[in-house]
């Protein structure tokens, strides 16, 4: 009963942390928009692999995304799914502290497990992250599955535990493609350290339990991850580029916004500092090396896996090579369990007041970062769903075929959503070459795009850019809705053209 108890309890105020930063603003994201109509597109036919409308024309319809996370949100009563998104997350999200809750009672009891879960909880990097629908949340309670049941297989000799943890990278390899490159490095530092040949074991019999499944679209997952792959490995100095301001074209020669430009990232103490910003709890991990406990197996198991997790984020800042598998910070995430159950065990354990005072300290300093983000998400305004891009979504329904290109970016997907429009985009599973001439940054003008791929208008926001950036003249054709001015393709063409 006090297990049950401490969990419901906690569970609840979990999920109050988490919905609390939400407001009456729900609407956020491009990822969520993608998934809905990987939902929308199932629900019609139910076959694999998802065909999508020929809304991008950047990619192809045949989508070669890990389909797991659309398949299961597509289970979802479409109503309930259409109004709620934004609780999938938390509630796949609460599935992975029952995971960190369970596997630390034992050590610190059940209110002592009910505590790491709600510290876990108050995480502001995942509140702001998890603000949108992503499937994310997903990879890490699969990760966290194949980690903890290849422990369970290894230690305890279990054959049931060892088959799980197959299972599990199986259902990861069709899931979440960040969350499997982590366990590239990880089951082999695992190996390594612990002697144990098993943790690469159980990462290739998933593997060819995947493929063995579903040999064909198998082939097509691992095609798409090297097309990715591929793409960022030419252009990761240009992650997070401006589009327009950094293009070579019509760039103004000093916007810097590439997220490896950044200051705050570009030395080591900086980047640590970003580190300890995401999960300020990664500061106790020294005290593996120099007070060690004793007697604890699981303690020194937790350090080894978090430190292999950082190991990795490290090697995939600092090793340009490597950044062509994703931001270094985004690996961060994936240390919370392990470093948070590392230091409930080693708080139940030792003596020193001041760890206590330190663990206290940090607790104070990450619920303090957690109400400026719960406050800031908060402050947003709301918009509600049917006005949120206003009068430009019926304008585009207007339209007899429009085929737009949007500037930012990031409302392209909802767009697509939202109106019977085609838009210029991309970047969801396959054919990145496809998006290059005009992401991460434009590289052809935009008369060539409108030709290349038969653009009926380009819709520019202003708040992100002016038209004169784009030279674009908005007094020749351009029509203002709100902040938006929208060219009819023939009419950008010669602005460009007059400009020219």
């Amino acid at each position: 009963m006090t297990f049950l108890l401490a969990f419901v309890l906690s569970a609840a105020v979990f999920l109050a942390i988490r919905i609390f930063p939400l407001g009456s603003h729900r609407e956020r994201g491009c990822d969520a928009y993608y998934f809905l109509m990987c939902a929308r597109a199932l629900r019609e036919d139910w076959q694999l692999p998802i065909r999508l409308p020929p809304k991008y024309l950047a990619e192809p319809e045949e989508q070669w995304y890990p389909p797991l996370f659309p398949v299961l949100i597509a289970l979802l009563p479409s109503a309930w799914l259409h109004r709620r998104h934004w609780a999938v997350n938390h509630v796949l999200d609460l599935a992975f502290a029952g995971g960190l809750f369970y596997m630390t009672r034992h050590y610190v009891g059940d209110f002592g497990a009910a505590a790491t879960i709600l510290v876990y909880a108050a995480q502001p990097a995942l509140v702001q992250e998890f603000a949108a629908l992503t499937s994310r949340p997903l990879g890490m309670l699969l990760q966290l599955a194949a980690v903890a049941a290849g422990y369970a297989c290894i230690i305890a000799g279990s054959w049931s535990a060892g088959a799980l943890a197959v299972v599990a990278v199986a259902l990861l390899v069709y899931a979440h493609k960040l969350s499997l490159q982590l366990l590239w490095f990880l089951f082999p530092f695992l190996a390594l350290v612990m002697g144990a040949w098993e943790w690469v074991a159980i990462l290739v019999a998933g593997y060819a339990l995947a493929g063995v499944v579903w040999p064909g679209f198998f082939m097509k997952i691992q095609r798409a991850h090297i097309d990715i792959v591929s793409f960022w490995a030419r252009n990761w100095p240009l992650l997070g580029a401006n589009p327009v301001r950094q293009s070579p074209l019509y760039g103004d020669g000093k916007t810097k916004t590439s997220y490896y430009d950044s200051a705050a990232v570009r030395s080591a103490p900086a980047f640590l500092k970003t580190v300890l910003q995401i999960n300020i709890f990664a500061v106790f991990l020294p005290l593996g090396l120099v007070a060690p406990l004793q007697g604890v197996p699981f303690a020194d198991f937790l350090w080894w896996w978090a430190t292999g997790i950082y190991l990795w984020v490290g090697a995939t800042h600092f090793v340009s090579r490597l950044r062509c598998l994703g931001l270094a910070q985004q690996y961060v995430k994936f240390g919370y369990a392990p470093v948070l159950g590392f230091l409930a065990i080693y708080l139940q354990e030792t003596a020193s007041i001041w760890i206590w005072f330190a663990a206290a300290a940090c607790v104070a300093v990450q619920l303090r970062w957690y109400v400026l983000t719960a406050l800031a998400l908060r402050a947003e305004p709301a918009i509600p769903h049917s006005d949120r891009l206003g009068e430009l979504l019926q304008f585009i329904e207007a339209q007899p075929a429009p085929r737009i290109m949007v500037f930012p970016y990031h409302l392209a997907d909802e767009l697509a959503y939202r109106s019977k429009a085609q838009v210029l985009w991309g970047t969801h599973g396959y054919d990145f070459e496809r998006v290059e001439p005009f992401f991460p940054v434009l590289q052809f003008p935009l008369s060539s795009l409108v030709n290349a791929f038969g653009l009926s208008h380009v819709v520019l926001d202003t708040n992100f850019a002016a038209p004169e950036e784009l030279h674009l003249d908005a007094a020749r054709g351009g029509k203002r809705i709100g902040r938006f001015i929208v060219f009819k393709a023939s009419d950008a063409i010669a602005a460009v053209d007059g400009r020219t």
